[in-house]
């Protein structure tokens, strides 16, 4: 009866994500419908216009062009501008007077007469400062020379404003050689400040000529025969195609109630495709409640943004990371559930945004990549290649429409290889982003965290290598073997390894009550009783997880210092025990587990009993070190100790090779060399 009524509970559970999906897509549809853009300047047509008649219209930008080639030819017409240069030179005469006068005055001293001078530059929009000071002997050298220039200047060709610069060399060129450069600066400066052209353009007259010239240009015409296609979808819309879309005349498209109730229907038969899909081969998933809310909410964004913002595009559409959706289910929830994610968000936004077959195609083929893409990601460095993964996946499938369609120029070639290599960029750095977000409010363990928690500077790491030397360095070794190991069996190798660093942190408690952490000194279980003994070790255990959790580690390493013993017996505290009381209790002497439940804590447990026997052993001989590896692991079966994790016995075989090959890398015999024989100097070397 209970499992009916629990049957019935979660048949109406996924009734209710049903009604939340479709209901959305409902109100979304319901909404006033957006008809497709018509296509506009500069942008990707959104569809491809033909010509319903043959047309024959004015190209009014290749004429305009035309017009602007005929009048750029037309040369400049100038007029005379002599008088304003031989005012500008009557100016600097006026200026070299004034300037004879305050040199000849003598009410003034050295200085005024500088300031006054100074003043005079200044009024004739000369700069002072720049100027240098001159004796008045010089001062009548400037002024000849200047005037000279200047005069020079009259006889010259006409010349106007752009040839300024080789005038005043040629002028310059006059100049005596042995001229003071004080002088030299002098006169330039005058002459460049009252140097004027003796001819300018006459704006209106070659106006008048350029517009005689564009008038004699014939229009330009184009004649568009009736089907001729104007622009595709997908083609970039110049100012020339807009105008020829002009000529023909621009489509007109809506939608229909049709339309709006038919995308209800289709999307219903769809949820309810995936949510059976997911009742029968995921019950797990459709179990969790914040999983399934995140899926409805992925659907729903998803076709929020197909209605708003995809519709009237056309290479927008291709950059629309879907995969990143899937991919982020596949990290979160099993592969099968990323894969029919994939396929319900391919379906449904194809038909948002238009009933398109290879839009449809796209989203669910890179949406299964997706999904697939990151069914082994143990590193940071597999977000990128599970991007590339989907950017190529994406691009094929491009690739293929494009070759069956035809037509397509180069520069929508580049187009649509762009935006499925950004596609594939923007889905890989959404999963990653939602991955780092949401996994751990989802319970996963994400492997940024993870390689944070690997680094040596953790302060537990810290903490572990200077307290329980002997013990941390145990810990690295099991690390290398579960790692190693893991990559064997198709386990998460970096999950195993930080497990293996953090798994006998409580060690830290009592660090002297553990062999490896003794150095030679006495052993302190000597003096107590079993008991006594077995409580210290078993409390390794307890104090590990209080301080995990006092450290806010994830729960699957907290799992780890759970599991890593499992439910095994201190056998050698429990014999000393019977010894001295046959009655004893044996619970007192077995560790609290549970058993591991993962493969990575199952790889843990192995681990480190194997390297304990091993570096508990006098011979160090391969044969020794496999036997012991051997046993080990085949206690641990035995004892039922694997039992509820996925540890198949091929993984077992796979991890007995690697744990004996890396054990036998590490104790292997070393050659020991003959001590060196002592070295004799002959006596008449020494102090030559």
């Amino acid at each position: 009866m209970n499992s009916r009524w629990g049957q019935r509970g979660q048949l109406m559970w996924l009734v209710f994500h049903g009604l939340v999906i479709v209901g959305g897509v409902a109100l979304l549809v319901s909404a006033p419908f957006q008809a497709n853009a018509l296509p506009a300047l500069d942008r990707p047509s959104p569809v491809t216009v033909r010509a319903q008649s043959r047309v024959t219209y004015i190209d009014v930008a290749a004429t305009n062009r035309l017009k602007a080639q005929v009048e750029a030819a037309v040369p400049t017409v100038y007029q005379s501008n002599r008088t304003a240069a031989e005012n500008s030179i009557q100016q600097a005469d006026l200026l070299f007077q004034n300037i004879d006068g305050e040199l000849v005055n003598t009410h003034h001293s050295r200085a005024e007469r500088q300031v006054a001078i100074a003043a005079l530059l200044r009024s004739a929009s000369i700069s002072a400062t720049r100027f240098p000071t001159l004796p008045a002997s010089d001062w009548r050298r400037v002024q000849h020379w200047t005037v000279r220039l200047l005069d020079e200047s009259l006889s010259l060709p006409p010349f106007d404003s752009s040839q300024l610069f080789n005038v005043e060399r040629f002028l310059f060129n006059g100049l005596p050689r042995l001229m003071g450069p004080s002088t030299r600066q002098a006169v330039s400066t005058l002459v460049r400040s009252f140097l004027v052209p003796t001819r300018t353009p006459n704006l209106v007259a070659t106006g008048r000529r350029q517009q005689q010239a564009a008038a004699g240009v014939k229009a330009i015409t184009v004649t568009v025969p009736a089907g001729t296609i104007v622009v595709r979808r997908g083609q970039q819309v110049t100012p020339a195609v807009m105008q020829e879309l002009q000529a023909v005349g621009l489509p007109s498209v809506g939608a229909s109630w049709n339309q709006r109730l038919g995308t209800v229907l289709f999307t219903g038969v769809v949820v309810v495709l995936l949510l059976w899909y997911l009742r029968v081969f995921n019950p797990d998933a459709t179990a969790n409640v914040r999983l399934m809310f995140l899926m409805d909410a992925m659907i729903l964004l998803v076709a929020v943004a197909g209605k708003f913002a995809l519709p009237g595009h056309v290479l927008l559409p291709y950059f629309f990371p879907v995969a990143g959706a899937t991919a982020l289910c596949g990290l979160l929830l099993p592969t099968e559930a990323g894969v029919s994610l994939a396929v319900v968000l391919g379906l449904i936004l194809g038909w948002v945004i238009g009933g398109s077959f290879e839009l449809t195609c796209y989203y669910l083929l890179s949406g299964v990549a997706g999904a697939l893409a990151v069914r082994h990601l143990r590193k940071l460095n597999d977000f990128i290649l599970a991007g590339a993964f989907i950017g190529g996946t994406a691009a094929l499938v491009l690739g293929a429409f494009v070759l069956l369609a035809g037509g397509y120029d180069g520069q929508a070639l580049r187009n649509y290889a762009a935006a499925a290599a950004l596609n594939g960029l923007l889905s890989g750095a959404l999963a990653f982003a939602g991955f780092v977000m949401l996994g751990n409010a989802f319970g996963v363990t994400t492997t940024l965290h993870l390689l944070e928690l690997g680094h040596p500077d953790q302060p537990l790491l810290r903490r572990l290598m200077s307290e329980a030397p002997g013990t941390y360095n145990h810990s690295l070794i099991l690390g290398s073997m579960v790692e190693s190991a893991a990559r064997e069996i198709d386990a998460n190798a970096l999950l195993a390894r930080v497990m293996a660093l953090y798994h006998d942190i409580g060690k830290m408690a009592n660090p002297l009550c553990f062999i490896e952490n003794q150095m030679g000194s006495a052993n302190i279980h000597d003096d107590l009783l079993p008991r006594e003994s077995a409580e210290i070790i078993r409390g390794h255990v307890t104090h590990g997880v209080h301080l995990a959790r006092q450290h806010r580690l994830p729960a699957s390493i907290r799992d780890a210092i759970l599991q890593h013993h499992g439910t095994t017996t201190m056998a050698y505290f429990l014999n000393r025990a019977l010894q001295e009381d046959p009655n004893v209790d044996a619970a007192l002497f077995t560790y609290p587990g549970p058993k591991p439940q993962t493969k990575e804590c199952g790889l843990v447990m192995l681990a480190d009993g194997c390297e304990t026997a091993v570096r508990a052993s006098v011979i160090h001989t391969p044969e020794t070190i496999r036997d012991i590896v051997n046993r080990i692991i085949d206690e641990r079966v035995a004892g039922g100790q694997l039992a509820e994790c996925q540890l198949t016995l091929r993984d077992l075989d796979a991890v007995r090779r690697s744990f004996v090959d890396a054990l036998i890398g590490m104790y292997h015999p070393r050659i020991e060399y003959p001590a060196p024989a002592p070295l004799s100097i002959p006596r008449d070397t020494v102090g030559a």
